[in-house]
């Protein structure tokens, strides 16, 4: 989740303007809730497949994926918006 976040940060192309744009608190909610409901829906989803379809026994570390991936997610989000807002503002503005 991380990488991809990264990566849709630092495109080529520059940032798009309504990431540069918003205050870095807003920012960082909105990246953090989108991962903590794109890495839920992971968790939730793996929790129910893989001991209906695979050889993997129903275990406690499973059922915990739903709330363990949208919890790493939401941090990981925030870390790494945080820190590519606050290099953003830093970088002077190029002509």
């Amino acid at each position: 989740m991380t990488l991809l976040i990264g990566a849709w940060l630092q495109r080529r192309k520059g940032p798009r303007p309504w990431t540069a744009n918003l205050p870095r608190v807003v920012l960082v909610a909105l990246l953090a809730v989108g991962a903590a409901t794109a890495a839920g829906l992971v968790g939730w989803f793996a929790s129910q497949w893989l001991p209906a379809h695979t050889g993997v026994p129903d275990t406690p570390w499973l059922t915990r994926l739903r709330l363990d991936l949208p919890i790493s997610a939401a941090l990981a989000a925030s870390v790494v918006s945080w820190r590519w807002h606050g290099a953003r503002r830093a970088q002077p503005r190029q002509p």
